[in-house]
């Protein structure tokens, strides 16, 4: 989308090290939503074994 395209187009011109900030940061989100999912995973499994 051109969304996208324009985030790509800034990412671009960021210097190397702000890139890594950035990625280490959507990484550290990224661990975040698995452990939320994960955790409503189990509630529900939990739920209908009650």
């Amino acid at each position: 989308s051109r969304q996208q395209a324009d985030l790509l187009n800034l990412f671009d011109i960021l210097p190397e090290s702000e890139k890594e900030k950035l990625i280490d940061r959507l990484k550290g989100q990224n661990e975040l939503y698995k452990e939320a999912f994960q955790n409503m995973l189990a509630a529900q499994k939990r739920l209908k074994n009650q």
